[in-house]
């Protein structure tokens, strides 16, 4: 993948990096906004109250999809961090909906034809979670 472009750090975003000689860039997601909520950080001691407020379900489908405009910019070789939410079910894992199977299995879908990898994380060892990150 050819990145010529330099960082604006003005703008406060990547526009692009120029390669000289990185092997791959990955691109992660710690927290989900939509229009009408604040930015909502993926903070395990704040689960309760925010699966309270705005629901499990739209947690993760809201995190899905920031991960899916993430795979869409053709910016990053790898996804980090693929199922970050998780750290909020901690020690359990989260029950998931029909539309949220269906949201994973298109992103998957899409990272697949996209050539991208997925980062696999063994952090869920330090912090107590069953599974390895993705479960």
């Amino acid at each position: 993948m050819e990145r010529t472009q330099i960082i604006d750090t003005k703008a406060g975003k990547i526009q692009g990096i120029k390669d000289d000689g990185i092997d791959y860039i990955l691109g992660g997601i710690h927290d989900v906004k939509w229009h009408e909520s604040p930015l909502i950080l993926l903070d395990p001691s704040l689960a309760s109250e925010i699966f309270g407020k705005y629901g499990e379900d739209k947690i993760i489908l809201e995190y899905l999809n920031k991960l899916i405009k993430l795979v869409d910019t053709t910016f990053f070789d790898v996804i980090a961090h693929f199922d970050y939410y998780r750290m909020m079910y901690r020690p359990n894992n989260p029950i998931y909906s029909q539309n949220i199977w269906q949201k994973l299995l298109d992103l998957l879908d899409k990272i697949k034809n996209k050539g991208m990898a997925i980062e696999i994380n063994t952090s869920a060892t330090r912090k107590r979670l069953s599974n390895q990150f993705p479960d």
